[in-house]
């Protein structure tokens, strides 16, 4: 494997995407969404992409070495919420799953809410023989 995030692109679109309803059971007394129901999301939202990256060079295994979230501003009661991931370059075993997470607000109209990194590395079979 010469480069992960090349290896990633020629398997998918290196784009994806879902939305949820901010609805009452995830929405606090205020009618914002609730920091752990917006973590819950932007963690089954790397399902995907992370079966993506696992299929990508089988001899190889993949660690996630850092997460980092950035929160800033809240989505209400009924806000129509897309998060959408892409992978990054970071170095040529690693890569960095972005996770941007939007109110949709009408045609072209977005607010942003948080944004997730994940930081993956991936590391030869023989490399942890050798370690172990």
């Amino acid at each position: 494997m010469k480069d992960l995030l090349t290896s990633i692109k020629a398997q998918t679109s290196n784009s994806f995407s879902r939305q949820f309803t901010v609805t009452e059971p995830k929405a606090d007394k205020t009618g914002k969404l609730k920091l752990w129901d917006l973590l819950t999301e932007i963690e089954e939202s790397t399902s995907e992409p992370t079966k993506q990256l696992c299929s990508v060079a089988p001899e190889y295994e993949k660690h996630r070495r850092n997460v980092n979230l950035d929160k800033f501003s809240d989505a209400h009661l009924g806000d129509e919420v897309e998060i959408l991931a892409r992978f990054y370059p970071s170095e040529k075993r690693t890569v960095k799953l972005r996770l941007f997470v939007r109110v949709l607000k009408g045609p072209k109209r977005t607010k942003k809410v948080a944004r997730a990194e994940y930081t993956y590395e991936a590391v030869h079979e023989k490399q942890l023989s050798k370690a172990s």
